[in-house]
C-alpha cells in the first residue's frame, strides 16, 4: 500500500496553469526552467515525487526543492533559479523586488 502524501496538493488558477503551460511548450526557454514547470504540473496532476524524479532523471532532492517552493512561494516564482548561497531573508527580498 503507498504511502499517503504529508504535502499539501498544489492548487493552480487557471491564467497561471496558461502561463506554465505556454512555458512548458517553449524551445526559447531554459532547459531547467522548462524542466521545472513539468515537474510543478506533474505534481499538480497527482504525480508522486519519486515517480517525478524517476520521469526526469533526477534526485528526490531536486524535486521535492522545486515542490516545496511552489508550494511555499508562487509557482511562477519558482522558476527562477537562486544560487545555493543566498540564505532564506535575501531569497525572499530578491523574490519581492522582481514581483
Amino acid at each position: 500500500m503507498p504511502f499517503k502524501r504529508t504535502r499539501p496538493y498544489l492548487a493552480l488558477s487557471q491564467e497561471i496553469k496558461s502561463r506554465l503551460k505556454q512555458i512548458s511548450k517553449s524551445r526559447t526557454e531554459k532547459a531547467g526552467r522548462v524542466d521545472r514547470v513539468k515537474m510543478i504540473f506533474a505534481y499538480f496532476q497527482g504525480v508522486t515525487i519519486s515517480a517525478i524524479a524517476r520521469e526526469f532523471s533526477a534526485n528526490r532532492p531536486r524535486v521535492e526543492r522545486c515542490i516545496d517552493k511552489a508550494l511555499h512561494l508562487r509557482p511562477l516564482t519558482t522558476l527562477n533559479n537562486f544560487p545555493r548561497c543566498l540564505n532564506r531573508s535575501v531569497q525572499l527580498a530578491l523574490i519581492v523586488r522582481m514581483s
